[in-house]
């Protein structure tokens, strides 16, 4: 019998007893797909904070809205990006955010020309500033970062620069699976929301 918490794993040097992690037990089903998933799930802002502030009747003449770019009124460039906090005694796991962040017009330019290539972490980093209200912390948009480009087509990472706010404190320290829970239990869909495997 395999005690309570451990679950054997069979590798090249016979069988070996794990600890079960507490987060191998969490799933969500994801709401465009309807998939289950085992894990955290990644939090996703669909647009920058400020395409919601132009009226519906505009957005079309005024936005461009792609999944990973975004320009409003030919003035304000936005590029899709991750935040990442990693959760404290789980080494390799983390809570995402993706947070779309606001750049200057030329590092969007050179960004946008280079989206289609493999390598970009050469690129950076770009300098910008939070452009999401994060659910459950104080106001987020306007949160100086630094943007570090990565190679592979993967999506920016956000560092956030040193500041006084709980935000910048939870990416350096990280949080608790608990607080990830909590924090991923706001965000998703009422009736989706995250559960435990039994």
């Amino acid at each position: 019998m395999i005690g309570e918490g451990v679950r054997m794993s069979v590798s090249s040097k016979g069988l070996r007893k794990e600890p079960v992690r507490e987060i191998d037990n969490i799933y969500f089903r994801c709401p465009s797909s309807s998939k289950l998933h085992k894990g955290l799930p990644d939090l996703v802002n669909d647009a920058p904070g400020p395409f919601y502030g132009v009226p519906e009747a505009e957005r079309e003449r005024r936005c461009v809205l792609h999944s990973d770019f975004c320009i409003i009124d030919d003035a304000q460039y936005y590029i899709r990006c991750v935040l990442e906090i990693p959760i404290q005694g789980e080494a390799h796991d983390r809570l995402g955010w993706g947070i779309w962040c606001q750049v200057d017009a030329r590092d969007f330019e050179a960004y946008g020309e280079t989206f289609a290539q493999d390598r970009q972490s050469h690129l950076g980093p770009f300098y910008g500033v939070l452009a999401n209200t994060l659910t459950g912390y104080p106001e987020t948009m306007g949160l100086p970062c630094r943007i570090i480009l990565k190679d592979g087509g993967l999506r920016p990472l956000i560092e956030l620069e040193p500041g006084n706010h709980p935000l910048i404190a939870h990416q350096r320290q990280g949080i608790t699976l608990k607080q990830a829970i909590s924090f991923a239990s706001r965000v998703m869909v009422a009736d989706d929301p995250l559960g435990y495997a039994h």
